[in-house]
């Protein structure tokens, strides 16, 4: 696994707002990074896409049933700010954009180099983990 990919994960999941809309999908990204940084869940998971957020639904399902039924939102299921980034990002550029698809690389002060999934849904850009 990428070492962004470990810092998504790592901040993200145990896994400008989206309710504006991330116009491209190097801006979703970006925005995802920024919204993790200042450990902003519900920023966070409104950034993530359909299936990310499927996946952090059903284990926030599991987690209510797992503590008596208590309330257990989906963003709760983040682990942001848990882990430090394994690197600040110096650049983010967008490598292909199919359609409603896209792959954004985060480039790191030292070369290292992450790839991001994007999906553009209801017109906004989201990233989607793996």
């Amino acid at each position: 696994m990428t070492s962004l990919k470990k810092v998504l994960l790592g901040a993200v999941l145990i896994a400008c707002t989206c309710a504006k809309g991330e116009r491209t999908p190097v801006s979703a990204v970006r925005a995802l990074i920024a919204a993790s940084a200042t450990q902003d869940r519900k920023e966070v998971y409104q950034l993530l896409g359909a299936h990310t957020r499927a996946a952090l639904d059903e284990r926030a399902k599991t987690a209510r049933e797992m503590a008596g039924h208590r309330d257990v939102r989906p963003e709760e299921m983040l682990a942001v700010g848990w882990t430090s980034p394994a690197y600040q990002p110096s650049a983010v550029e967008e490598i292909n954009v199919s359609g409603d698809h896209a792959t954004v690389e985060v480039v790191g002060p030292h070369g290292q180099r992450d790839r991001v999934e994007c999906v553009r849904e209801g017109g906004a850009w989201r990233i989607e983990l793996p």
